[in-house]
């Protein structure tokens, strides 16, 4: 078998050289060795497409979507006669409390009301207050679904909710182009 350098393939393939590199150090050329800090490609080897990353990007606007649209369905259900915040905050720590059971979902958490008002307390800086549990049932479930189908994008979830929140809350006092965290998240 006849191996050609990087910057050889990458005339073939129409890319940079340090790409080829990238992807051949990324295991995504079958075949390349590196041999003295350099790396050899069969010259039959096949253009990686890109195929990963743009599955990825879909899936993303989808969650994306999908996350937006729930939260504006759980507002006008749930939360549409109660204060903004307390809202924002029940959302927020039920979507806290539906990671972290599907981050445990091989030996699910026994008492997700427990993480709740935890979560909850954490957030609100005090130890005596209460989430409306019912409330947080009924929004546990709504989100479970999504929670569990966002296929490992739950870590953008709670950035996203909250950004999302802020718009559909009407609770956006700063430019449209700028994004504020509160101090919790």
């Amino acid at each position: 078998m006849e191996y050609l350098s990087t910057s050889e393939i990458a005339k073939l393939w129409n890319m940079s050289s340090r790409r080829v590199q990238v992807l051949a150090s990324t295991g995504r050329v079958n075949g390349a060795k590196k041999k003295s800090g350099v790396w050899l490609i069969p010259q039959n080897a096949i253009k990686p497409t890109n195929t990963k990353s743009y599955d990825f990007y879909e899936r993303t606007i989808k969650n994306r979507r999908m996350l937006k649209q729930l939260l504006k369905k759980s507002y006008i259900k749930f939360g549409a006669q109660m204060d903004p915040s307390e809202f924002r905050l029940t959302v927020i720590v039920t979507l806290h409390a539906n990671i972290i059971e599907e981050a445990f979902s091989e030996s699910k958490i026994s008492n997700k009301e427990y993480v709740a008002k935890y979560v909850y307390n954490w957030m609100k800086g005090e130890s005596n207050k209460t989430i409306d549990m019912t409330l947080f049932s009924e929004l546990f479930d709504y989100f479970k679904e999504y929670i569990h189908n966002s296929n490992g994008d739950i870590l953008n979830t709670l950035s996203w909710s909250y950004q999302y929140l802020n718009d559909i809350l009407n609770d956006n006092n700063f430019a449209k182009t700028q994004f504020f965290t509160e101090q919790y998240m």
